[in-house]
């Protein structure tokens, strides 16, 4: 599990470097749905992913402010996986 978090994390700041369009982004994160973990992203003007507005997710962990301290050298990659790691194992 810890590999398949560190695989969706990477890809989330790697999209909050590059965003798509230069859209902003609002809200991203990872969520689990169907014993599956994927990952959502919220861009203004945008539409929402519909499991994340439906509240059909199982677990849903926002991670826009760790990955802004992140790519702004505040705190480590780690820090992030744990944080996930933790809270999906609650």
């Amino acid at each position: 599990m810890r590999e398949l978090v560190k695989n969706e994390v990477n890809e989330l700041i790697n999209i909050y470097k590059n965003p798509p369009f230069n859209w902003q982004i609002i809200e991203l994160g990872i969520y689990k749905y169907n014993g599956k973990i994927n990952i959502y992203i919220n861009y203004a003007g945008q539409g929402i992913n519909s499991i994340i507005y439906n509240g059909l997710e199982g677990i849903k962990i926002d991670l826009t402010e760790y990955i802004e301290l992140f790519v702004n050298d505040e705190i480590n990659f780690d820090s992030i996986i744990e944080k996930c790691i933790e809270e999906m194992e609650e």
